[in-house]
C-alpha cells in the first residue's frame, strides 16, 4: 500500500485494491472497527475513480464491509450492504450466486435482526454448497449446518435443530477440524461457533422434560453443561493463545 501510494497517490484504483487486500487482513485479526475504516477508503477510491458499482471488485470489497458490519453487530447496515451487492449485480446474477448467495455472515446477520425466514435460504445455500465443494464431513459444512440449525430454532422447528446440530458440532468441536478450512478467518469461526454452541443452549432448556428430550434419548441438562464447558474452555485456549 505505502509503495502503491507513492507511485500512483491515493486516488488510484490499485491504491483502492491495496486497502481492499489490507482491509482482509485486519478482519481476519478481528480488528473490524479499522477493517470497516480501510475498506469505506477503499470503496470511496472506487467511486471517484470510476468503478461502477455493478463491477465484481467492487461488491468483493462491499463484502468485506459487510464481513467486519455483521462481526460488530451491526446487523442492519450488514444486511443492507448485502442488499445492496445482490440490486448492483443483478445483471451480472452467476456472479451472486458463486460469491455472495450462500454467504454464512449474511444468515447470521438476518437471523440475528430478526429475520430468520430470510436468513434460512441463506443459509441452506450455503450448505448445499459445502456439501458439493468439500464434502459432508469438512468443517465448512458442520459450520454451514449449525448455522441452519439455529436458524431453526428462531422458527421454531426444534426437532430437525436437534438433528442438526448433533451431526454438525462433534465437527466443529474437533481441533484437528479446524486446520482443514481456509475460506474465512479463525475469529470469524470462533464468533459463529459461539453463537451455534449458545443456540443449542438454548434448545436444550427448552426441550428439557419434553417428548423431543425422551424420543432424542438426550439429558437435556447434562448435555448443556457440557457443551457449556467445552466452550468456556475453547474460550480460555483462545485469549492464551491471543495473548
Amino acid at each position: 500500500l505505502s509503495l502503491t501510494l507513492a507511485r500512483l497517490g491515493k486516488n488510484s484504483q490499485d491504491t483502492a485494491h491495496r486497502l481492499r487486500g489490507l482491509a482482509e487482513v485486519i478482519v481476519a485479526q478481528d480488528r473490524n472497527g479499522d477493517a470497516e475504516k480501510l475498506i469505506r477508503a477503499s470503496l470511496d477510491i472506487y467511486r471517484q475513480s470510476g468503478v461502477p458499482d455493478s463491477s465484481l471488485i467492487v461488491a468483493i470489497a462491499r463484502g468485506i464491509l459487510a464481513k467486519s458490519l455483521t462481526a460488530q453487530g451491526k446487523f442492519a447496515e450488514a444486511i443492507a450492504t448485502y442488499d445492496k451487492i445482490e440490486k448492483d449485480l443483478k445483471t451480472g446474477p452467476v456472479m451472486f450466486d458463486q460469491f455472495f448467495a450462500g454467504s454464512l455472515d449474511r444468515s447470521v446477520a438476518l437471523a440475528a435482526a430478526g429475520r430468520a425466514d430470510e436468513a434460512r435460504p441463506v443459509a441452506e445455500k450455503a450448505l448445499q454448497q459445502a456439501v458439493k465443494t468439500v464434502g459432508n464431513k469438512h468443517y465448512k459444512t458442520a459450520e454451514a449446518r449449525g448455522v441452519t440449525a439455529m436458524i431453526m430454532v428462531k422458527n421454531g422447528r426444534n426437532a430437525p435443530a436437534l438433528i442438526a446440530f448433533q451431526g454438525a458440532l462433534p465437527i466443529l468441536l474437533s481441533r484437528s477440524r479446524q486446520s482443514d478450512t481456509a475460506s474465512s478467518s479463525r475469529a470469524g469461526r470462533d464468533r459463529r461457533l459461539g453463537l451455534i454452541l449458545e443456540s443449542y443452549i438454548g434448545l436444550l432448556a427448552d426441550i428439557r422434560g419434553t417428548p423431543l428430550e425422551r424420543s432424542a434419548g438426550l439429558d437435556a441438562a447434562a448435555e448443556a453443561f457440557r457443551i457449556a464447558d467445552i466452550a468456556r474452555s475453547r474460550s480460555v485456549q483462545g485469549a492464551l493463545a491471543a495473548s
